[in-house]
Order: C-alpha cells, then sequence, then structure tokens
C-alpha cells in the first residue's frame, strides 16, 4: 500500500492525474525496490506530458 500511495501522490504532484496501470506497476516495482519517491516524481516532472501540462498553464496565464 505505501508503494501504491507514493506513486499515485507523484503522478498527482507531476502529472495532475491519477496514474495509468502500466506506470503505476512500473514505478511500484522501482519504489518497493527501494527508489525514493521524489526520484520518482522528479522522473515524471521530466517527461514529455509534464513539460506540455507546464507549458499549457504558461499559456493560460499568458491569455489572461
Amino acid at each position: 500500500m505505501a508503494a501504491f500511495d507514493a506513486v499515485r501522490r507523484a503522478y498527482l504532484r507531476a502529472l495532475g492525474r491519477e496514474p495509468d496501470a502500466g506506470g503505476l506497476q512500473a514505478y511500484m516495482v522501482r519504489v518497493m525496490r527501494g527508489a525514493a519517491p521524489a526520484e520518482i516524481e522528479a522522473e515524471l516532472a521530466r517527461s514529455d506530458e509534464a513539460r506540455a501540462r507546464r507549458a499549457a498553464r504558461g499559456a493560460r496565464r499568458m491569455s489572461r
């Protein structure tokens, strides 16, 4: 349960959404093998999806 919660929090913080099944499974395994939740969150934050999300938020702010 701790691995699930850690991965879910990382997805919510970095991507603003619930984890998909494949990502949840892959990252849970990594957490259970010792990866720090902050490491997972940092990887998600560097993803193309996170970059696109930040760009979209920035564009919305600029249009106000």
